[in-house]
């Protein structure tokens, strides 16, 4: 059985390293990017399952992620989950209706819901 790949852009470390507890408790193989760059440099190469994606990064904002992940034919199947403290900036997203947002401070267990 192949494993279920989940990135994880995001640029808080502690965050991110909550944010990969929880995923791998589901037995998802995670990967981290700490800025838009980053996250595009892992996406060029890889297809990701689910990506969690905060929106105010360093260097590229997450809507400029969401614009390059929307327009790879590759990332089609991609669950994106946004997750914000923004919630303005998060009304204005137009998202593809597989995706979701989910305004922080967020519960574990809705990102669990929210990836499982």
């Amino acid at each position: 059985m192949t494993s279920k790949t989940l990135l994880i852009i995001e640029d808080d470390a502690s965050t991110r390293i909550l944010l990969t507890k929880i995923a791998e408790s589901l037995d998802y193989v995670v990967a981290g990017a700490k800025d838009g760059e980053r996250a595009l440099a892992y996406l060029a190469e890889h297809t990701p399952d689910i990506i969690l994606l905060d929106l105010l990064l360093p260097l590229m904002s997450g809507q400029q992620i969401l614009n390059y992940i929307y327009a790879d034919e590759r990332l089609t199947q991609t669950r994106v989950v946004v997750l914000t403290a923004h919630g303005p900036l998060a009304r204005e997203l137009q998202l593809r209706p597989h995706d979701q947002v989910l305004i922080k401070p967020v519960h574990a267990n809705l990102i669990r819901q929210s990836i499982s």
